[in-house]
């Protein structure tokens, strides 16, 4: 595993920051999902509204965070 390149990443859902979904990314391989691009999660087909990478500026030094904003609106 590089700890360079691995991320936590979040799913959430229609903007509710309550309910979200994590999973790790170990290698930093996961390609990060273009705005209007569509992920299927739970069983669903959800379009990305927007996607944000928020680094770590902190020591000591954690992981990037990937947040994924996902909704099944119209």
């Amino acid at each position: 595993m590089s700890r360079s390149r691995a991320k936590q990443i979040m799913y959430i859902y229609n903007g509710n920051e309550e309910n979200v979904e994590s999973q790790f990314d170990s290698d930093g391989m996961f390609p990060v999902p273009p705005d209007g691009s569509f992920v299927k999660r739970m069983s669903k087909r959800w379009s990305v509204v927007r996607t944000v990478l928020e680094g770590v500026d902190t020591k000591p030094k954690g992981l990037p965070l990937l947040k994924i904003y996902l909704t099944d609106q119209s």
